[in-house]
C-alpha cells in the first residue's frame, strides 16, 4: 500500500492538473494502474466535485477507480506551493494521494482517507512534515503514523 518509491520530492508542477497528471504518470510507473488516462480523468472529477485541499499546505487528491490495479498511497511534496482550493485558502505543499480499485472503495477508501484526515488534525505529525527532508526521511514518518494506526 505505502512503499518508500511511493514518495516524490521536490515535484514541479504550476497547477493542480499538472500534479494530478504527475501522479498518473508516477502511478503507471509503479504499476498501481495500466490505465494512465482513466486514472487521471477519475483524480480530475473527482477535484472536480469538491477541491480535496484541507488546510496548511495538505491536500488528499484520492479516487476509487477501475483504472486502480493495487490500492496505494502516494506522498508528495511540491518544490513549489501551488493553489489547490484548501480550506483556509492557502497554497498547497504536501499531497497525500489514495489510489483505490473500485471494488475496494467502500472499506479500503474510506478507512485511509478518514485516518490520513485524523492524522492531519494532530499537530506532532504535521510538525514532522517540513519542507526539504528526503524521500526516505518522508517514508519514515508516514510509515510510523500508519503503523501507530492511520489504517487500524
Amino acid at each position: 500500500m505505502f512503499q518508500k518509491d511511493h514518495v516524490f520530492t521536490q515535484v514541479n508542477g504550476r497547477s493542480k492538473n499538472e500534479i494530478l497528471q504527475y501522479i498518473s504518470e508516477k502511478a503507471e510507473d509503479l504499476q498501481i494502474t495500466n490505465n494512465q488516462a482513466g486514472l487521471l480523468a477519475d483524480l480530475l472529477t473527482r477535484e472536480d466535485e469538491v477541491s480535496t485541499g484541507l488546510q496548511q499546505g495538505f491536500a488528499i487528491p484520492h479516487t476509487k477507480s477501475s483504472a486502480v490495479q493495487t490500492a496505494s498511497l502516494l506522498f508528495l511534496e511540491l518544490e513549489q506551493p501551488i493553489e489547490w482550493g484548501s480550506f483556509d485558502d492557502l497554497p498547497t505543499s504536501y499531497l497525500f494521494t489514495l489510489l483505490v480499485p473500485l471494488e475496494e472503495a467502500n472499506v479500503t477508501h474510506l478507512k485511509l482517507l478518514s485516518g490520513i484526515a485524523t492524522s492531519l488534525m494532530e499537530p506532532a505529525f504535521i510538525e514532522k512534515i517540513q519542507p526539504g527532508q528526503t524521500a526516505d526521511y518522508y517514508y519514515e514518518v508516514i510509515e510510523q503514523q500508519l503503523k501507530e494506526g492511520i489504517t487500524q
